[in-house]
């Protein structure tokens, strides 16, 4: 360095080794700070997936139960019936009688109900193909997603309202809480409205008929 009031140069050496010691000591911790970056980066993309893919199941999850709830349930239908045409029977149900559960227990106990009745679903309707689903209230829907015909279909329903009666009984003694179905079958070309239409159809008239009962609203050979 020049000193220009004296005229005098201030010279310093440093060894090569020293000066790369100090650059690699450098690059070290800047490597490392790259990683440390690299690794953060990929842990909030990770967590911020997970996030966004809950919030997909979540969307479609009714919470009280954990079945699907309606818009779930009628994307899961319309894929069934997109994949296999003409296959699978659609059933739409109420409770019967729930109304006076809340009024008599309150609605928690309700909500309790509500909860014995959808296990009730998932432990009958557990094949394969098979879809459970909370529309809100106290009304449900199953999808079947396996070809039947009308004496196996109408034994299958026959089967659950008679279960689902027994278990409430045993729940709630002397309560009348039951269920009424409506159900249809797929046919080929089906336009899924119609066939929610139908099935609608379907549960006002086992209303009409008395309750704890089910209809089709077609039939197959």
């Amino acid at each position: 360095i020049h000193i220009k009031a004296v005229d005098w140069y201030f010279v310093t050496c440093m060894s090569r080794r020293e000066v790369l010691r100090d650059l690699e000591r450098m690059q070290a911790i800047m490597a490392a700070m790259s990683v440390a970056a690299c690794l953060l980066l990929v842990l909030v993309t990770f967590r911020s997936a997970k996030q966004i893919a809950l919030m997909a199941v979540w969307a479609k999850t009714d919470q009280l139960t954990g079945l699907l709830n309606r818009s779930g349930f009628r994307q899961a239908v319309k894929d069934a019936v997109t994949t296999h045409p003409g296959q699978g029977v659609l059933i739409i149900m109420d409770l019967d009688n729930f109304k006076q559960i809340n009024d008599k227990y309150g609605h928690p106990e309700g909500d309790v109900a509500l909860k014995s009745f959808a296990r009730q679903l998932e432990e009958f309707f557990n094949r394969n193909g098979d879809i459970t689903a909370r529309f809100g209230g106290d009304e449900f829907a199953v999808f079947v997603g396996r070809s039947l015909n009308d004496a196996a279909a109408n034994g299958m329903l026959r089967k659950f309202v008679n279960r689902v009666r027994e278990t409430f009984e045993a729940e709630y003694p002397g309560e009348g809480l039951s269920v009424s179905a409506g159900a249809a079958f797929v046919p080929e070309n089906a336009v899924v409205e119609e066939l929610y239409q139908q099935t609608d159809a379907a549960l006002y008239e086992a209303k009409r008929a008395g309750k704890d009962c089910f209809r089709f609203a077609n039939k197959v050979s």
